[in-house]
């Protein structure tokens, strides 16, 4: 899953010398305060590839992730994007797993 942030107006001396994006510095940032966030919120991806990978991964069973997308929802999250691989059989896990729990 990755969550957008808003980008802040004032830039911090370690992000002058990175050549990361804001939204980079951020899930290093996230990284950097532990593997696990939440219950089921792992960064380590973010730590990993080029800069890092630009992502963040929701860990657990369908209820797991349905519980934790239902309270970002709470905090005003109003996008995500849900995406693993293998793709195709990902989309289908999800459509017949996880979306049944959201649409309910």
């Amino acid at each position: 899953m990755l969550v957008h942030a808003r980008p802040t107006r004032t830039r911090r001396r370690d992000e002058l010398s990175c050549p990361c994006a804001g939204g980079q510095r951020r899930l290093l940032d996230l990284a950097a305060r532990g593997e696990v966030l939440d219950e089921n919120l792992y960064t380590a991806p973010g730590r990993f590839g080029g800069g890092g990978a630009a992502t963040t991964w929701l860990v657990g069973s369908a209820q797991d992730v349905a519980r934790s997308l239902r309270r970002y929802q709470q905090l005003g999250v109003t996008h995500f994007v849900l995406s693993d691989t293998p793709y195709l059989p990902e989309i289908r896990r999800q459509g017949d797993r996880l979306l049944p729990l959201l649409r309910g």
